[in-house]
């Protein structure tokens, strides 16, 4: 398998912690658990299914986790929300 093909499938379990900030880490096995996906599945063999699942548990996890829906993986912190950015005209 070539390097690139590696990258591309990554376990989802390590493709997931991205979506949450260092000290919430744990939040990734019960994201997976909660949607019923093995953290070892790679992302092309989900079905619609799992993926549908996993978008409802994640949106779960950002209610009961206020600020989370917020979380840039780029800068490991809360963004800004775009409704509390003023808009410029230029």
């Amino acid at each position: 398998m070539l390097l690139s093909q590696q990258y591309h499938c990554s376990a989802l379990s390590l493709l997931f912690r991205k979506l949450f900030p260092e000290d919430m880490q744990e939040l990734t096995t019960q994201l997976l658990d909660m949607a019923d996906v093995h953290p070892d599945s790679r992302s092309f063999a989900l079905s619609t299914e799992d993926f549908n699942r996993l978008c409802l548990a994640y949106q779960k996890l950002c209610t009961e986790h206020p600020g989370l829906f917020d979380y840039d993986f780029r800068y490991n912190r809360i963004s800004v929300p775009s409704s509390d950015i003023a808009s410029n005209d230029y």
